[in-house]
């Protein structure tokens, strides 16, 4: 059973989720577009960062945005987008766009560890690998004092975990 690194190490999926309204301007008669925004943070199984990426949306039209990504791509229409530098651009007729922008450094405003316990007894993951039992997954959240944005005051977290249900049972999420 190699559920630790099939499930938890791709499941820890941590969405930051704000929405704000930002000016997006193409040109200057333009009237800003209202923009949505999710973070969306994947933890391995011992911990460690494996993954961040934001989704942006937007009303159609042409839009300018910023960001900065290592790589980018539309999620729902065929539009060409490009990036110059932190700079976003693209034109759509599509009411509600989607694009990714990849992030392959992040310091994420928050400190999460996980916990392992299989029968009551600690265990690293990598130790519970092929086991049976009653493993419990516990999580702790402290702000990263590293991070200097303003996301661990003012934005929601939510934290989701994937479990294969061949081989887990009896799922309970108390609190």
């Amino acid at each position: 059973m190699n559920y630790i690194k099939k499930t938890v190490m791709v499941g820890v999926v941590t969405m930051v989720t704000f929405y704000s309204i930002v000016p997006i301007y193409a040109t200057e008669s333009e009237v800003p577009t209202e923009k949505e925004e999710v973070v969306y943070i994947t933890l391995k199984s011992d911990d460690t960062l494996k993954d961040t990426y934001v989704v942006n949306s937007f009303a159609g039209g042409d839009i300018t945005d910023y960001g900065n990504y290592d790589s980018i791509k539309m999620l729902n229409t065929s539009d060409v987008i490009m990036q110059n530098g932190e700079m976003i651009t693209f034109s759509t007729d599509a009411n509600k766009v989607y694009y990714q922008g990849e992030i392959k450094e992040a310091e994420i405003p928050w400190n999460i560890e996980l916990h392992y316990y299989l029968d009551g007894k600690e265990y690293r993951p990598d130790e519970i690998a092929g086991k049976s039992g009653q493993l419990e997954i516990y999580f702790q959240i402290s702000k990263n004092e590293q991070c200097t944005t303003n996301f661990f005051d003012n934005y929601a977290l939510q934290a989701s975990f994937t479990l294969n249900t061949e081989q887990f049972s009896n799922i309970d999420a108390p609190n």
